[in-house]
């Protein structure tokens, strides 16, 4: 829609189409941990969502986003090292 390729009423059913693939296939995350993971450190709320869901399943988060390297060590890897099998 910002570069002109669609108007609203076009971007609308796409949405909702896009949403239906997601639906139940989404992991709730609890805003408090995100609130608190936010304030104690200097990433978004948006980047601490993820970080709350690995902290939640004791996973690793691959990301190329260094300021999650530099605030949340112990729950991230560079996306770099990512191997598959």
């Amino acid at each position: 829609m910002q570069q002109g390729h669609l108007t609203s009423q076009d971007a609308l059913p796409i949405m909702h189409e896009a949403e239906s693939f997601m639906e139940r296939n989404e992991i709730p995350v609890s805003s408090e941990k995100v609130i608190a993971l936010t304030s104690s450190s200097k990433c978004s709320a948006y980047d601490c969502e993820f970080v709350a869901l690995a902290k939640r399943y004791d996973l690793k988060l691959y990301t190329s986003d260094k300021q999650i390297f530099t605030e949340f060590p112990d729950y991230s890897l560079d996306l770099k090292t990512f191997k598959t099998t």
